[in-house]
């Protein structure tokens, strides 16, 4: 990211049940405009920051997000620094490692990997 880009952000609005990404307004003033207003009318938003990489699709992953991988489905977190993905549901031969972390880096690689929906209990 150069200096003078803004971070891709996004917010779901639980009430008007939308997101609302950072990359369709002017300034970051006016994205968190939006956000703090939600938040006073107590739309429950959540916010979650992009991580920049791109699934087989070329949908950018949010933290947040679920992606369908070779292993199972995992959901994207940013955790100490790092994108990783936790496994949240997986394919019966990899039962045994439920929860393990694995980088995003590392499930994308496949170019099998796709989002398949949102986890918002992060």
């Amino acid at each position: 990211m150069t200096k003078h880009e803004m971070p891709h952000l996004r917010f779901w609005d639980h009430f008007n049940e939308v997101f609302f990404y950072s990359e369709n307004y002017r300034s970051i003033a006016e994205f968190f405009k939006d956000f703090i207003l939600a938040k006073e009318g107590e739309n429950g938003p959540i916010l979650m920051l992009g991580s920049g990489k791109k699934d087989k699709n070329g949908t950018e992953v949010f933290q947040a997000d679920l992606i369908q991988g070779a292993f199972g489905k995992y959901v994207v977190k940013y955790f100490n620094g790092e994108w990783v993905c936790e496994i949240v549901d997986q394919c019966p031969e990899t039962r045994s490692v439920m929860g393990f972390q694995k980088t995003l880096d590392n499930v994308l690689k496949t170019g099998q990997a796709c989002l398949c929906g949102h986890e918002f209990n992060i």
